[in-house]
């Protein structure tokens, strides 16, 4: 692969001491002004946005279905969430131990799939969450977001959003996504507090 001067790519190490060489044999002569980018094909399956009126700024997850993934955290497969160094940006990232990433392969093959949550708002305010995706495969019937200690389900199928009410700067780790091959009875669209 080539990549043209002035495109940035991440490396991801495993370890803070981690460096990388590019030897000068590496480069090219070769005058390609087009930068390298995805396919305009759509490479994921479900897409999971948190956005609010009061925040310029939105932040959105992806889900893979991948027969091969596991339900944890799959290196190398799995995208790492990386922190924007732009101060108001929300974050929702999946979680598995203190692994956060933005982009999780899950296995279709199981019937319900549990993915928790970790959600930070900069701003203080109402959030609406939304998922774009649920039915344009037939793996999964429904979706909804649990609060995981107080057990209730809020549906969040296409076409349905739930809105929270966040405090700035505190993160919430009470919550997963929740995918089913079982249709579930629409709940409340208002996370209430």
């Amino acid at each position: 692969a080539e990549i043209p001067s002035g495109q940035g790519f991440f490396c991801y190490a495993n370890n803070g001491t981690a460096t990388l060489n590019i030897p000068q044999s590496a480069k090219t002569t070769t005058s390609n002004s087009t930068f390298n980018r995805l396919a305009t094909t759509k490479n994921y399956d479900l897409k999971f946005r948190m956005s609010s009126s009061i925040n310029p700024y939105y932040h959105e997850i992806k889900v893979v279905y991948d027969r091969k993934a596991t339900s944890k955290y799959d290196k190398g497969i799995d995208i790492p969430f990386i922190k924007s160094k732009v101060k108001g940006v929300p974050t929702v990232t999946f979680i598995d131990g203190n692994v956060k990433t933005i982009r999780n392969h899950i296995n279709t093959g199981e019937e319900t799939v549990v993915m928790p949550l970790l959600i930070n708002a900069a701003i203080e305010g109402n959030y609406l969450f939304e998922l774009e995706g649920l039915f344009s495969t037939n793996d999964y019937s429904s979706a909804y977001i649990i609060d995981n200690v107080s057990n209730k389900q809020y549906a969040i199928n296409d076409g349905e959003s739930v809105t929270m009410y966040l405090e700035s700067e505190k993160s919430y780790d009470n919550y997963s996504l929740v995918l089913s091959k079982k249709k579930i009875t629409p709940l409340s669209a208002l996370v209430d507090y």
